[in-house]
């Protein structure tokens, strides 16, 4: 993925997570080790609550998050 967004290798899943489009989407969740649900979220989780859909600073594709709403039908 960062070869296609002309990055660096990404240094962790988080980090790449945090340039993803949109930041709603900058969502995940692992096991830990021992076994407790672990959230990621490295851009901003209360915007999940918001009811919107927001391009990512760190990545301002405005094409791109465009056509990423529309495909998806989010508005």
């Amino acid at each position: 993925m960062h070869t296609r967004n002309s990055d660096l290798p990404y240094t962790s899943i988080s980090q790449a997570m945090s340039l993803w489009v949109e930041i709603e989407t900058a969502v995940g969740a692992k096991l830990s080790s021992c076994g407790q649900l672990q959230l990621v979220a490295p851009v901003e989780i209360e915007a999940l609550f918001n009811n919107t859909v927001a391009m990512n600073p760190k990545r301002p594709k405005s094409q791109e998050f465009e056509r990423r709403i529309e495909s998806r039908k989010w508005f």
